[in-house]
């Protein structure tokens, strides 16, 4: 596959969620690529790739991974400190939420992190 990420759908066309996707370099490499929106067929960030990369490709051909929605904090209600896991992947969703408790659920994602942060060899972690 040239590329992976999470599918949003808008009417008939689809695109990938620019804050998670993949692109196999030598696949798209001489394509004329354009992470823009394309807001008159209702298509987000990266959405103007329609005609160059998704336009023929079967969108359930794609693999998705499970998206588990919870609140950071515990006590907290969900959308006041929201966020996902996707797949092993953590997505601190940033715009959601009470922005009183945002270094608060700051603390808790790291928390949640530090275990693949200590297990990650020092020069990745800088």
């Amino acid at each position: 596959m040239a590329f992976y990420g999470d599918l949003r759908r808008a009417g008939a066309r689809w695109y990938l969620w620019a804050g998670y996707c993949f692109f196999r370099f030598d696949a798209v490499a001489r394509k004329p690529l354009d992470f823009g929106l394309d807001w008159f067929a209702g298509l987000d960030t990266g959405g103007a790739n329609w005609e160059v990369l998704y336009r023929n490709v079967d969108p359930n051909a794609l693999p998705q991974r499970p998206i588990t929605a919870f609140a950071a904090l515990p006590g907290v209600g969900l959308r006041q400190a929201y966020c996902e896991w996707r797949g092993s992947w953590l997505h601190e969703v940033g715009l959601d939420g009470d922005p009183s408790l945002k270094a608060k659920k700051r603390e808790a994602v790291l928390r949640l992190l530090e275990p693949a942060l200590q297990a990650a060899p020092r020069s990745a972690r800088q």
